[in-house]
C-alpha cells in the first residue's frame, strides 16, 4: 500500500507500506509512533523524539502542531497518486455542481435518479477503469437533477456524468 504525505506549500513525502516495513521516499524507516490519552502523539526513531497532535481534520486534509508551529497537511491514497499521475486534476474542497468522469472509463452502476436529496459522501456511481471500479461520491449535500449517462456506456475524461 502507497500514500503520498504532503506539507501544504512544503515537501512531500512517499510512504509505502511492504511487508510489515514502512518505507518513505524509497528508505526504510526504523521508529514508533506512540498515541496517548491526550490525543498527541510521539514519533520516535533512532535519535530523535518528535511529539505532535492533530488539530484539525477535514476529509484528507489535517493540521497538525508540533511546539507552536502547526502545519497543513495532505494525505493522498493510491487512487489519488493514480489520478495524479494521469495528469487529473481533483475537485476535492470545492463546491461543484456537476460529477465530471475523474478518468476515461465505463459506467458500471448508478445508484441515484432525479429527484433524489443526497449528503456528502453518498455514492452516486461506479466508474470502472483500467480494471478498478471506482465510487464516485457526492462532493456536498444537494438534490440530483440530471443524470446525463447510462449503466453499461463509456465515458471521456472530464464528461459531465450528473448535475446536482
Amino acid at each position: 500500500m502507497s500514500s503520498t504525505f504532503k506539507i501544504q506549500g512544503r515537501k512531500e513525502y512517499n510512504v509505502q507500506f511492504t511487508d510489515g516495513k514502512i518505507y518513505i521516499n524509497g528508505k526504510e524507516w526504523v521508529g514508533n509512533i506512540i498515541s496517548s490519552e491526550d490525543g498527541n502523539y510521539i514519533i520516535q526513531t533512532e535519535n530523535k523524539l518528535l511529539t505532535f497532535e492533530i488539530i484539525k481534520k477535514s476529509g484528507k486534509n489535517y493540521e497538525v502542531k508540533s511546539g507552536h508551529t502547526s502545519y497543513p497537511l495532505v494525505l493522498e491514497d493510491e487512487l489519488d497518486i493514480l489520478i495524479k499521475s494521469m495528469g487529473f486534476n481533483s475537485t476535492v474542497g470545492t463546491k461543484n455542481d456537476q460529477v465530471k468522469a475523474p478518468m476515461p472509463g465505463l459506467i458500471v452502476d448508478i445508484r441515484v435518479k432525479p429527484g433524489d436529496k443526497i449528503k456528502k459522501g453518498d455514492i452516486l456511481l461506479i466508474l470502472e477503469a483500467m480494471k478498478m471500479e471506482n465510487t464516485i461520491k457526492a462532493e456536498h449535500d444537494g438534490e440530483i437533477r440530471e443524470i446525463l449517462i447510462e449503466p453499461k456506456q463509456s465515458v471521456e475524461k472530464n464528461q459531465i456524468l450528473i448535475k446536482y
